[in-house]
């Protein structure tokens, strides 16, 4: 897949079962890598409680063989995917955000 392909799977909303694993074994490799679940939800754009519930059904697929989850994390070995934080000012006070790039191609949406 290309990093388009890739970006519009992981960021996008589609619910297709190649697009739903590929989004969930993203999201299990970035809190993995010890990326805070507040920083993987803001920066794809899903609710806190989406991030432990992706990492569960990851483990829950990875315990049955699931074929398309073994698919997902074959592609995305293919591709880097990591968090930029960055600085953002509200109300007086710095925030912490932070955002996706894949294959060092800033998604910022």
């Amino acid at each position: 897949m290309t990093t388009e392909e890739i970006a519009q799977a992981i960021i996008g909303k589609s619910r297709t079962p190649q697009n739903a694993t590929l989004r969930m074994a993203a999201i299990y490799n970035l809190y993995k890598e010890g990326y805070k679940t507040q920083h993987i939800s803001y920066a794809l754009h899903y609710h806190r409680s989406v991030i432990p519930y992706s990492n569960q059904k990851v483990l829950d697929l990875l315990d049955i063989n699931d074929e398309a989850i073994k698919s997902s994390f074959e592609q995305l070995k293919e591709h880097t995917i990591r968090l930029v934080p960055y600085f953002e000012r509200q109300d007086g006070i710095q925030v912490v955000k932070a955002y996706v790039e894949i294959d060092n191609v800033k998604f910022i949406y």
